[in-house]
């Protein structure tokens, strides 16, 4: 899980590239604001669930199944976002961007 000073760069990243995707109508930029608003969700899933465990709020076992699913669904959209095709509203730069921070998660 990220630092908590480095989660809000992640999540700000995240919003602009949302920003960024949903300006156009095209199909690519679509595709990459519906991977950039999963990716955030599994984030804060993520984020919550952890934060929950560490008070203990929530049984070991509860929070180690979420955050492996929340590993796996992160793992799943890394692939999504590899398979989105590049237009003049995606560029090559979107995708590395958005990847890159799914892969530091």
């Amino acid at each position: 899980m990220p630092e908590p000073g480095k989660l809000g760069s992640i999540i700000n990243c995240l919003l602009i590239l949302t920003l960024l995707a949903s300006c156009s109508g095209k199909n690519s930029a679509e595709d990459m604001d519906k991977e950039t608003q999963s990716v955030s969700s599994w984030l804060a899933t993520a984020n919550m669930v952890g934060d929950a465990w560490i008070s203990g709020a929530v049984p070991n076992i509860y929070a180690e199944q979420t955050l492996k699913r929340a590993t796996e669904e992160l793992r799943k959209e890394k692939e999504k976002i590899d398979e989105i095709k590049l237009s003049k509203d995606v560029t090559e730069h979107d995708k590395s961007v958005l990847l890159a921070e799914v892969l530091q998660l």
